[in-house]
């Protein structure tokens, strides 16, 4: 995996599954159950029609991040809620 830094000038980098995986130190398989479920939304972009390559935008996974951001283990997940 290449350097991702989390500037203006790359947050709107495309990584591929398993970038994108890495980057939120999940599997790529647990990261593909998020995406066929649709829980925890995660949101992709596919290019290239039904069979076409799943790609990440780097800002929706910062985004991801920090709407998982918890100050406590009681607090309720917003992301199960959505």
């Amino acid at each position: 995996m290449t350097d991702i830094s989390n500037t203006a000038a790359t947050v709107d980098r495309l990584l591929t599954t398993a970038d994108a995986a890495q980057y939120l130190s999940l599997s790529v398989s647990t990261l593909e159950r998020y995406r066929i479920t649709g829980t925890p939304q995660i949101p992709y972009v596919k290019i290239g029609g039904k069979r076409g390559r799943v790609l990440y935008r780097l800002k929706d996974l910062i985004a991801f991040v920090e709407r998982s951001v918890r100050t406590s283990t009681s607090q309720p997940n917003s992301e199960a809620m959505e």
